[in-house]
């Protein structure tokens, strides 16, 4: 399942701030980022990716990556 909110404050401008939730055989994870920094979350989710800790893998990162649009991915020598 995934699942991406906007959040912000009524009272101010809205903080360009994304939350992205990831469930995995039970396990939870949310990632919250600021717009302006979704490089660091690509990286972020990279690194959960390859620590064993995690129940969470390379292919995971790709799926959330392509539906949340953080990234495309394309075959050696695809035009």
């Amino acid at each position: 399942m995934l699942q991406r909110r906007f959040a912000g404050s009524p009272r101010s401008r809205p903080r360009p701030v994304r939350e992205i939730h990831y469930i995995k055989n039970g396990h939870r994870y949310t990632l919250r980022y600021d717009r302006e920094r979704q490089a660091d979350a690509v990286g972020e989710l990279l690194r959960l990716a390859v620590d064993p800790r995690f129940n969470f893998d390379l292919d995971d990162a790709r799926r959330i990556f392509l539906a949340h649009g953080l990234a495309s991915f394309h075959a050696p020598g695809a035009p």
